[in-house]
């Protein structure tokens, strides 16, 4: 399929290697079930299922989800599914690896990006903008310089018992495409791969 409609949204999809990605971000306020997501209120929602809308004069929404609503299975319609660990890093090996892969994600220009935006040149189609991140006090950070998605995937830290979700990186001014685990604490974009 080349779009798919999902809550009152049509998303475009694109076919990268093996793998069928949306080519926007999911802006879904709604659950599959068609339960509200409720807003984010903070410490009180650190641990919930929770969303953190954003929506500027003149621009898109952008909705930044809580870890739960990645690991939920609640957020994908039918034959949709929250990426995994290993369908990310599907996804760079494709796209020549984790050194190459993030020119090839971002959106191209200085639209969603910060100048020099490094080596974007969206060749997948995959189209990441630069959409920054929510941090722990309901602030979204870092517009224009980073993007992240989450993963369905978890890591405890043995340290401390706190438990990171894996969550795809990209950066205005690198090349690199990094899957490293990040902060419950923060709210993140959700990419949806299609199931196979």
């Amino acid at each position: 399929c080349t779009s798919f409609e999902y809550n009152g949204t049509t998303y475009n999809t694109i076919i990268i290697g093996e793998q069928v990605w949306m080519t926007s971000d999911l802006k879904t306020e709604l659950c599959n079930n068609g339960d509200l997501i409720p807003e984010y209120q903070g410490d009180n929602s650190i641990g919930t299922l929770s969303k953190h809308s954003l929506s500027e004069e003149n621009s898109e929404l952008n909705i930044f989800y809580s870890w739960k609503i990645a690991l939920s299975n609640k957020i994908a319609p039918e034959g949709w599914r929250v990426p995994n660990k290993s369908d990310y890093q599907k996804l760079i090996s494709t796209l020549g690896g984790s050194n190459l892969a993030g020119g090839k994600l971002k959106e191209s220009g200085y639209t969603s990006w910060n100048f020099p935006n490094n080596f974007a040149t969206n060749e997948s189609g995959f189209s990441a903008s630069g959409e920054g991140y929510r941090n722990e006090i309901g602030v979204v950070q870092d517009i224009g310089k980073k993007c992240f998605f989450w993963s369905s995937d978890t890591i405890q830290s043995s340290e401390t018992a706190s438990l990171y979700l894996f969550a795809l990186n990209l950066s205005f001014d690198s090349n690199f495409a990094e899957l490293n685990p990040e902060s419950t604490t923060n709210g993140h974009l959700i990419r949806l791969v299609k199931d196979n």
